[in-house]
């Protein structure tokens, strides 16, 4: 897989990599293949254009960022964010596991990243929906 500059990317492996000389606790970036760090990419990329109420039409630099930081959210936390997605959809709200209890809400975008893409918001001002009801 390759990737190609506004098709499956907004920045490049090299791009990517210089951003994360400088992340905090990032350094498990550097041991990742190429091929892995292209996956991510793409993968962040894809995420971050399945939000609808994003027009992305200038690439900025926090877009960019949003990209890296999506990839490395995607890298460390996946499996965890599927597995909550997973419960979530099939009804369970909170559940309790000896001394840990959790309570559960609709996988959502992570707030420090959509922070980085929020002026690109073009239908609305967040990607939750408000409702109003009268009891």
């Amino acid at each position: 897989m390759a990737l190609t500059l506004n098709v499956n990317t907004w920045v490049t492996v090299a791009q990517a990599d210089a951003f994360f000389l400088l992340k905090y606790k990032a350094d498990a970036w550097a041991t990742l293949s190429n091929t892995v760090k292209e996956q991510l990419l793409a993968s962040a990329y894809r995420w971050i254009n399945r939000l609808y109420i994003l027009s992305i039409s200038t690439v900025t630099q926090k877009i960019k960022d949003a990209q890296c930081e999506t990839a490395w959210y995607l890298y460390k936390f996946n499996d965890e964010h599927e597995k909550r997605a997973a419960l979530y959809n099939q009804g369970v709200t909170d559940f309790r596991i000896q001394d840990f209890s959790e309570t559960l809400k609709d996988a959502q975008f992570p707030d420090y990243i959509f922070e980085l893409l929020k002026d690109s918001i073009v239908n609305g001002s967040s990607g939750m929906i408000s409702i109003d009801r009268d009891l």
